[in-house]
């Protein structure tokens, strides 16, 4: 058996050193750690407000092409920042107010910046969120409703002379 004085360890003094270079070692790393986490939470907020962004495109798109009748009402109004159309979903020729919804408006909330889809303005639920501006332009694709001759059929060329229904 060993003495005392032949064990070998570490002093206090040496454990002193270690934990001081260890904490100013943290004190440098910790900071660009939180930094790490903060830029991936961003991250992971932008992906889910892209694919929120994403998925209500596609609805709109997907109901805007399967439209027959575009509403410009009090209820049901038609502007740059909304819009409201009507789609036949179950082909019984009369557009329905009820289940299904077939009498569609998209409308922004300035208030809470949310993109809206419901039967009439004011009564939807959101689509999306964090929508800073929405502008509806109308272009047709029959060149003979092209009365100014530049090749675009406009939103003014596809107005007919008493207004939408």
């Amino acid at each position: 058996m060993k003495s005392g004085a032949d064990q070998r360890g570490y002093t206090l003094v040496e454990f002193a050193i270690v934990m001081s270079i260890l904490a100013i070692f943290m004190a440098f790393a910790t900071p660009f750690l939180f930094s790490q986490i903060r830029s991936g939470l961003r991250t992971e907020q932008r992906i889910d407000l892209q694919q929120g962004a994403r998925t209500a495109l596609r609805t709109m798109v997907r109901e805007l092409r399967q439209a027959s009748v575009l509403y410009s009402t009090f209820t049901n109004p038609t502007a740059a920042d909304r819009i409201s159309f009507g789609v036949d979903y179950d082909g019984n020729g009369t557009i329905s107010t009820g289940t299904p919804l077939e009498r569609i408006t998209y409308y922004r909330k300035a208030a809470n910046e949310a993109l809206y889809r419901g039967p009439e303005f004011n009564q939807g639920q959101p689509l999306a969120e964090n929508v800073d501006v929405v502008n509806f332009e109308m272009f047709g694709s029959n060149l003979a409703l092209d009365t100014n001759n530049n090749g675009v059929v406009e939103q003014i060329e596809l107005n007919p002379a008493g207004g939408w229904t």
